[in-house]
């Protein structure tokens, strides 16, 4: 409906100003400062934050103490297109500068724009009630009265374990899963607040906050599920991977150094019937965590490419049940959860510099995805070198 409203809307005074030429050469600043164009412009809209992320700026020179709000700048900036300029698209480019320091967040808007956050916020709600309406008839079957996971052992099938609630289950891949996704949640809702114009620190609250209230409901909805129940620990999964989303977001030229990625390849217990997609998000033994640390921004010599990073990666095998020792359907004398590490090499494709422009807004979308590389495994079942992982 707010999509609707502002599509119909009559052109706002401030839109009146036409936009730059595509050619322009202008300042950094200026740039940032340049008016929205006459037209309103739906596509804009909806691709406005990803372009913004992702429009090249690559003779834009930046420096780090003083960045742009001072306007420091030993280059100049090629003026976004028409149709993005009324969104203050001014892109990553450069920040990347095919190496990744300054972050993820390229020039800035001048200041809050109430307009694209009354689209942020409406959007995100929109989304935010449809996926949980979905999620509630979908995923959850056996509705009941409010608990604690450990309030209901006989319902859950698994022991309590008091306020740990389900810690001791799938070997803490679980957790892993909540505390990434808050993670990346994060991330992508502060970017969404630094295209409002929100400062860095302000879309860094905002990304925390809107990640943990969204992770934070659907564990009220585990509540009233009768094979499930609310667990304090995927609570705090959820605050941890909020808050380090949420401090990347606050100070990206601090965190460019690190980062979190995810693998996945469907495993003997993935099992098409359990969902439409499958219960590729419930197959724990298929799934794998990487923190990753980007060696250029640490120090590292100069001949090392600042495209690749040192990756450390945790994963499970044996989980055929929650419960460790237990077999599929509650069968006695079944697999035991072992836990796995992974070393291996990473490469962000966007620190390469090399992505074509047109691919630059998907690949961001998807830079959670780790590239398959060869990795070393460690674990209870000896040391294994895997050509490729993924």
């Amino acid at each position: 409906a707010l999509l609707l409203a502002v599509l119909v809307a009559p052109v706002p005074s401030w839109a009146q100003t036409a936009p730059l030429p595509s050619n322009t050469l202008v300042t950094a600043t200026d740039s940032v400062r340049h008016t929205p164009p006459a037209t309103f412009d739906a596509v804009d809209v909806l691709a406005g934050p990803f372009v913004w992320l992702c429009q090249e700026t690559a003779t834009t020179r930046v420096r780090r103490s003083g960045g742009w709000a001072n306007g420091d700048t030993a280059g100049v900036l090629r003026a976004p297109t028409p149709g993005f300029a009324g969104l203050g698209v001014a892109g990553l480019g450069d920040s990347l500068r095919a190496g990744g320091r300054g972050g993820i967040f390229g020039p800035p808007p001048s200041g809050f724009e109430p307009l694209r956050f009354g689209i942020a916020v409406g959007s995100f709600a929109t989304a935010d009630v449809l996926l949980m309406v979905a999620l509630s008839d979908l995923w959850y079957t056996s509705r009941g009265r409010w608990h604690w996971y450990s309030d209901a052992p006989a319902e859950t099938g698994i022991p309590d374990d008091g306020w740990l609630d389900d810690w001791h289950t799938y070997a803490q891949m679980d957790k892993g899963g909540h505390a990434f996704t808050a993670w990346q949640l994060a991330r992508g809702a502060g970017i969404v607040g630094r295209w409002t114009g929100m400062s860095n620190r302000a879309a860094g609250w905002f990304g925390g906050a809107a990640s943990i209230a969204f992770q934070s409901q659907i564990e009220l909805l585990d509540g009233y599920d009768a094979a499930y129940g609310a667990s304090r620990t995927d609570l705090v999964a959820n605050v941890v991977g909020g808050i380090v989303g949420g401090v990347q977001v606050a100070h990206p030229e601090k965190t460019a150094w690190f980062t979190s990625k995810i693998t996945y390849h469907p495993s003997v217990y993935y099992d098409e019937s359990t969902s439409g997609v499958g219960n590729a998000i419930k197959d724990y033994e298929g799934l794998s965590y990487w923190l990753v640390a980007y060696p250029s921004e640490l120090g590292a010599p100069r001949w090392w490419p600042r495209w690749l990073g040192a990756s450390l990666g945790y994963g499970a095998d044996g989980l055929a049940h929650p419960t460790s020792g237990i077999g599929e359907g509650g069968a006695p004398n079944g697999p035991v959860h072992r836990r796995e590490y992974y070393l291996s090499l990473d490469v962000d494709l966007l620190r390469t510099g090399r992505v074509p422009r047109a691919l630059r807004p998907l690949v961001t979308v998807l830079s959670f995805l780790r590239l398959p590389m060869p990795a070393v495994q460690f674990g209870p079942a000896g040391t294994r070198l895997h050509a490729l992982y993924y």
